[in-house]
């Protein structure tokens, strides 16, 4: 018995357990944030993998079925793999969320055709934004997510109807200047 491999295995245990929990506490937070009706924004902070991960899938519940949003070539999703986005896009397409995305670089055809084709309208940013910035922003009914890359591993979310225009109003600006996927 390789009692150094067993004790490795124990924290590492440990560890996931403390991120379950941290995660499950910052949306208990979130949950009774939600419950409340106010006008007043909200400021929600998600940290670890785990938190982002179930972050971004609470947007497959956007009730506008509309998500805009803006991300750079090196992102959380493709650094979480394709399975990751892969059962991403797939809920989102099932529940009928359409998309209008701003990429920093085009992807490949079959990409598009398989994940994209009749729910998204891509467009590519200019170029003097290439490699300008790292984290993604979704943005949707009355709130703005930032999600940073995999290794800051963080999440921002934005609840208000203020920030949300505002940032529809960059991302349609930024529409404005760019060119179809091809």
């Amino acid at each position: 018995v390789d009692l150094e491999r067993i004790a490795s295995l124990a924290a590492e245990r440990s560890k996931a357990t403390e991120e379950n929990q941290h995660a499950l506490d910052q949306w208990v937070k979130t949950l009774q944030l939600s419950t409340q009706h106010s006008d007043e924004p909200r400021v929600s902070f998600y940290q670890g993998i785990t938190s982002v991960t179930r972050t971004i899938m609470e947007t497959l519940y956007a009730n506008e079925k509309m998500i805009y949003t803006i991300a750079p070539a090196k992102n959380f999703f493709g650094e979480m793999g394709d399975k990751f986005k892969s059962d991403y896009v797939t809920q989102r397409n099932q529940r009928g969320i359409k998309i209008k995305s701003l990429w920093e670089s085009p992807v490949d055809a079959k990409v598009i055709k398989t994940y994209y084709s009749n729910v998204a309208d891509i467009r590519i940013l200019p170029a003097s934004m290439k490699n300008a910035f790292e984290t993604t922003a979704f943005i949707y009914d009355d709130k703005v997510l930032y999600i940073s890359t995999k290794k800051q591993a963080y999440a921002l979310l934005v609840t208000s109807k203020e920030q949300n225009r505002f940032m529809r109003a960059v991302f349609e600006g930024l529409w404005s200047a760019s060119k179809q996927h091809p």
